[in-house]
């Protein structure tokens, strides 16, 4: 009887370690996966111009936290654009 029991508790340890092996397989595989809409904000943006846009979206963050630092209202807005030039600049 309990060599039976130990089987089986085998086979349910042996099927979750393979469950798990397959989601780790398929999270890496997705982490690596550039997504498509990502793709074309890449292409859209002109080569010459990132690390300009990316230096005034940093100036505007900058500006954003200094602002919200001190007492009163503030205010901030950030283009498309920008963002995706600071992550094209800052992420391989």
């Amino acid at each position: 009887m309990w060599k039976r029991r130990l089987k089986w508790a085998f086979g349910v340890v042996v099927f979750l370690g393979c469950c798990l092996v397959l989601t780790l397989t398929w999270a890496f595989q997705q982490s690596k996966k550039v997504p498509e809409f990502y793709e074309q904000a890449i292409s859209q943006a002109p080569p010459e111009n990132v690390a300009e846009i990316s230096e005034l979206l940093e100036a505007n963050v900058q500006q954003l936290h200094d602002d919200a630092v001190s007492t009163g209202q503030w205010h901030a807005t950030f283009e498309t654009d920008q963002i995706n030039a600071w992550l094209i600049d800052q992420l391989p």
